[in-house]
């Protein structure tokens, strides 16, 4: 498509009202957006993918669990030795690796860290996880907002 004649391209965009965007500007602008977008909220399949991964590439041999079979039907640790390297119960780590990670205390998620050999960016990732969760009301509804009623 020919370009319009150079004194048109300063004109204002008959519909907007605007000049039209060079190229530069549009980088600009794009980039501006991007930089003032909301933090990205987690999700409990992004929490659950993360976990489960990082789990599957700790060896019991590598934090000296003891193995009573050797049939693992899953690599790595299983959930019960994680939960006992990180010194939370079992249920409070399938919690977790459900997705269930937020208003998780910053011991836990130290020690959930530990028991996996997180690296520092595997360990800022999870805490960033926890923070960016939604919150899970009882119902295990997902809420932006605190329930504010009275009772």
């Amino acid at each position: 498509m020919p370009q319009p004649p150079l004194h048109e391209q300063n004109e204002l965009d008959v519909w907007t009202d605007r000049r039209p965007f060079s190229t530069t500007e549009q980088t600009e602008q794009r980039a501006h957006d991007e930089s003032h977008r909301l933090p990205k909220v987690s999700t409990k399949k992004e929490v659950r993918e993360f976990l489960i991964s990082r789990r599957a590439h700790i060896s019991p041999e590598q934090v000296e669990v003891i193995r009573y079979d050797q049939d693992r039907s899953v690599p790595g640790l299983r959930r019960r030795e994680v939960a006992e390297l990180a010194g939370v119960s079992l249920n409070d780590y399938s919690r977790l690796e459900r997705g269930y990670i937020r208003g998780t205390s910053e011991s836990v998620l130290n020690a959930v860290a530990e028991a996996l050999h997180l690296s520092e960016g595997d360990r800022e990732h999870l805490f960033d996880l926890a923070r960016t969760a939604p919150a899970i009301d009882p119902a295990g509804r997902t809420t932006t907002q605190p329930d504010r009623r009275h009772r």
